[in-house]
């Protein structure tokens, strides 16, 4: 999973312009208008998208089901050549434009080359812009479920003073996305222990009203799991 399941009301409008949004609502993409926030167990805000949002609406869809449509409408554009599975090898400049060798062998020319390769570029490498990484003393823990009657019912998130974090929403009709977060000593401690009793009464301390997505959850083994930092660039181009 390389990215977010939550499509909010801008980046709708940007599907919806480039005529994929009917096909992501036929790929049981969801429409979602309600979410409740809990701090210590206790809801503190619930916001509705109706009232707070032209559009009305937010969506949920699985990251690899909205990528494959983007690039099923890239591939049928004449003029765009969609390159997969390749990496970029060598770059090398020249008065008008940008040469870049693909691991394949292939080179490329192109008057102008846009890194969007992410933290570990090698188009900021090779233009010398320096990135800074600060990571937070988190971890998160993704995994899927069946759906049960309260993730059909609400998208819920759970935030508590020690660092512990769960949302449970829909990604299609029969599946529930189940995402957990702990600081980085008790996630590991949690995780180690492989303790399903310890794990569902930490969870218990702070949510509330999703026990049937509780009962899912044996251990954090499956989960697919990544720390989170941020990352900052005083520079974002320099020449092509």
């Amino acid at each position: 999973m390389n990215g977010a399941d939550i499509l909010k009301p801008s980046g709708i409008n940007v599907l919806e312009k480039h005529g994929l949004l009917q096909e992501l609502m036929n790929k049981e993409c969801r429409v979602r208008d309600q979410l409740s926030v809990f701090h210590n167990g206790i809801q503190v805000d619930h916001i509705n998208y109706k009232a707070e949002n032209e559009r009305g609406y937010f969506m949920v869809c699985p990251y690899n089901v909205l990528l494959e449509t983007i690039y099923n409408k890239i591939q049928a554009i004449e003029t765009i050549e969609l390159l997969v599975n390749q990496s970029v090898s060598k770059i090398n400049d020249v008065e008008n434009g940008v040469y870049v060798t693909l691991n394949s062998g292939e080179e490329i020319f192109s008057n102008i080359l846009i890194g969007a390769d992410g933290t570990k570029s090698i188009v900021r490498e090779y233009a010398g812009i320096k990135a800074h990484f600060d990571y937070y003393d988190h971890v998160m823990y993704f995994n899927k479920y069946p759906i049960t009657s309260s993730v059909e019912e609400l998208n819920r998130l759970y935030v508590d003073k020690n660092g512990g974090l769960a949302y449970f929403y829909p990604i299609n009709n029969t599946e529930a996305r189940c995402i957990l977060g702990f600081n980085m000593e008790e996630g590991k401690n949690l995780k180690e222990s492989g303790n399903k009793e310890t794990l569902i009464n930490r969870l218990k301390t702070f949510v509330t009203q999703s026990d049937d997505m509780l009962n899912q959850i044996n251990s954090l083994d499956n989960f697919l799991t990544f720390p989170l930092c941020r990352m900052h660039s005083e520079q974002y181009f320099k020449g092509r």
